[in-house]
């Protein structure tokens, strides 16, 4: 476990390593950004509350996850081919290098998450955090996310657009995710197979739910997709990491 928060931490250093601020920026960036979408929805465009819920709150407790996730799936499809000099020239356990690169991903939504539980207790004292609810689903996009890694990763040794082709579907997701737009019952109807076939769409309401007053309880139907899909996304990339882990080196 010392290694891998070691590594972890490397990995930020060197993904920054050649800007002043360094690993700073892994923090400020998104910062900056989370900032100014809240001053545009809230000075610009004046969105009206989501029930009780200030819209800032309830944009940043759904756009902090999929910070985390867009994150961990962008970098885990680089885990292998950025550190193509460690698997070609010495004798490295690649198995790690997803784990790393997700939790150098964490490290920085941890942060974020703290500010959000700060504003969150600031703007809603009154009400608790379901804090089972968010180990839950810090779990689940933990191994949602590891399976990505893996089987992308996997994939973007033999496929080498595939890391251009997941930042275009990155942005696809974002916007048929609802992390900037409210359900409602007609896009319920319109796009309804699209929204329960979107695991990172049961996420993102998932810290919601876990962080605002509202219904606690979990949806079941969405609970056994999103599950079967994460499974079968773990299993799928065990395989392939354990059938071409060998000829890495090779390919690289």
């Amino acid at each position: 476990m010392r290694l891998l928060i070691y590594m972890a931490w490397e990995d930020l250093r060197i993904r920054y390593s050649r800007s002043w601020l360094g690993a700073l920026w892994a923090f400020l960036s998104p910062l900056l950004t989370v900032l100014i979408l809240c001053y545009v929805f809230w000075a610009g465009y004046r969105n009206p509350p989501v029930g009780e819920i200030p819209f800032v709150l309830w944009f940043t407790a759904g756009y902090v996850p999929w910070l985390f996730i867009s994150d961990g799936i962008a970098g885990g499809t680089r885990c292998f081919t950025e550190y193509a000099v460690l698997i070609c020239k010495q004798r490295f356990p690649a198995q790690v290098l997803p784990k790393v690169r997700l939790l150098s991903s964490f490290i920085i939504h941890c942060f974020f998450l703290l500010i959000l539980l700060i504003v969150r207790y600031a703007l809603l004292p009154d009400t608790p955090v379901r804090f089972f609810h968010l180990l839950y689903f810090e779990t689940a996009v933990f191994l949602y996310l590891l399976g990505a890694g893996y089987l992308l990763g996997t994939l973007q040794i033999f496929l080498p657009d595939l890391s251009d082709m997941v930042g275009i579907l990155l942005q696809l997701l974002f916007w048929i995710t609802p992390v900037l737009w409210q359900e409602s019952g007609e896009m319920r109807e319109r796009i309804g197979w699209m929204l329960a076939g979107n695991p990172v769409r049961y996420l993102v309401q998932g810290f919601r739910m876990s962080l605002l007053p509202g219904d606690g309880r979990l949806p079941v139907r969405s609970t056994l997709l999103f599950w079967s899909f994460t499974g079968m996304q773990l299993l799928a990339g065990s395989f392939l990491f354990s059938r071409f882990s060998p000829s890495f080196a090779d390919e690289m």
